[in-house]
C-alpha cells in the first residue's frame, strides 16, 4: 500500500503541510494559507515548479494538475471505478469521506455541477498522490462520488442534531 503522508496535500505548491498550514476553505480546496496569499495578491494560479538545475519555471496550476491527471504520462495509470479492487475502494471511500467533510464544513452546502466535479477532480488528485493511479471520471465515479456526497452529508447532519439534544 502507498506511503500515508501526514497533513494534506496542497495542490497549488504541491508540498504536503501540517493542518495549521490551511485555513478552513484551503482545507477543502487544497490550498495553503501561503498559497492563497499568493493568489490574493494577483499571482493567482501559479506554481513554482524546479526543472533541471535548480531553475524554476513559471506554470498555470490547472494546467499542471490536468496534465499530471489526464495528460500523456506514461508513468500515471488509469483505471475505471469497475475495476478497483476492495481495498482500492475502502482507501478511495476514506478520501472521499475526507473531502466531503472538509467542503461541508468550508461551505455548508451540497455540491452540485462545477462544484461536484472540482469535488470530483479534488478527490482524484489525492487518489493518485495516494494510490499512485488516477481514476476516470466516468459514470459509475461519478455517481458513486454522487451517493458518497448525500451519506456522508447525511452523516454529519445527523451527528449535529444528536448533539444538539444532548
Amino acid at each position: 500500500m502507498a506511503k500515508k503522508h501526514k497533513g494534506h496535500y496542497c495542490k497549488i505548491c504541491g508540498e504536503y503541510k501540517s493542518n495549521e498550514s490551511f485555513s478552513g476553505k484551503g482545507h477543502a480546496q487544497h490550498i495553503c494559507k501561503g498559497c492563497m496569499g499568493e493568489m490574493k495578491k494577483g499571482n493567482k494560479k501559479i506554481l513554482d515548479l524546479p526543472f533541471g538545475d535548480n531553475e524554476f519555471e513559471m506554470v498555470d496550476a490547472d494546467e499542471y494538475i490536468d496534465t499530471i491527471l489526464y495528460g500523456n504520462n506514461e508513468e500515471r495509470e488509469t483505471k475505471t471505478f469497475k475495476k478497483l479492487n476492495r481495498e482500492q475502494k475502502m482507501v478511495l471511500k476514506a478520501i472521499v469521506q475526507d473531502e466531503v467533510t472538509l467542503y461541508w464544513q468550508a461551505y455548508r452546502q451540497i455540491p452540485v455541477n462545477d462544484k461536484l466535479k472540482q469535488l470530483r477532480n479534488s478527490v482524484n488528485i489525492v487518489v493518485y498522490e495516494q494510490l499512485d493511479f488516477a481514476i476516470k471520471d466516468d459514470t459509475m465515479f461519478k455517481a458513486y462520488i454522487q451517493e458518497q456526497v448525500i451519506a456522508v452529508i447525511n452523516k454529519i447532519l445527523r451527528l449535529e442534531k444528536e448533539q444538539v439534544i444532548y
